[in-house]
């Protein structure tokens, strides 16, 4: 079993490829099930999609904003 150093007031911004759907069921469902913590009250989970195209000239990291999207409205508040 793994273990999640997640506490009461963790603010968790995952930078990842997968979508926000996946993010919950993979990393939030996990971390509920065992701490027993709640989204929005407990702690705060918060999503930016990598959106950078590896080998496109035109589009990079100095052209291409950043998206930040959280759970529910706690967490974009408490996001970057």
């Amino acid at each position: 079993m793994k273990t999640y150093q997640v506490h009461p007031v963790t603010a968790a911004v995952f930078l990842s490829v997968l979508f926000m759907g996946m993010v919950a069921i993979l990393v939030m469902l996990p971390i509920l099930e065992e701490s027993g913590l709640k989204v929005e009250a407990d702690f705060f989970l918060s999503h930016s999609p990598e959106r950078v195209d590896p080998g496109n000239a035109r589009y990079t990291t100095k052209n291409t904003s950043k998206v930040v999207g959280g759970f529910g409205p706690n967490s974009q508040t408490v996001g970057p």
